[in-house]
C-alpha cells in the first residue's frame, strides 16, 4: 500500500479558481499527512478559445462541456476530467 495518496489538481479549475480550490488543497493537507497535492494547470493562459470537450462514453455523440472557454490546446495537451456523474 501506498504511504501516500497523490492528488494532482487542476488549480485553474472551477467557478471560484483558484482561489476555493487552493484552500481545499491547503485543508486536505493539513488534514492528513498522508496525502499530497500537486496543483497544475496554465495559470498564465488566457481562456480566450471555445471548445466542445467530446468523447465516446455511452453514445457516439457524447459531450462533456458544450461552448466551454478554455486556453488554448495544443498537440500533447492532457485534459483531465475529474466530475463527470452518472
Amino acid at each position: 500500500m501506498a504511504e501516500f495518496v497523490k492528488v494532482a489538481l487542476d488549480a485553474m479549475g472551477g467557478d471560484n479558481a483558484p482561489h476555493e480550490i487552493v484552500k481545499g488543497a491547503i485543508d486536505a493537507v493539513k488534514e492528513s499527512n498522508k496525502v499530497k497535492v500537486f496543483l497544475v494547470g496554465k495559470e498564465d493562459a488566457i481562456l480566450d478559445h471555445v471548445y466542445d470537450v467530446t468523447g465516446g462514453l455511452c453514445e457516439n455523440n457524447d459531450k462533456f462541456a458544450i461552448e466551454r472557454s478554455l486556453p488554448e490546446i495544443e498537440i500533447g495537451d492532457i485534459l483531465c476530467i475529474h466530475d463527470t456523474g452518472a
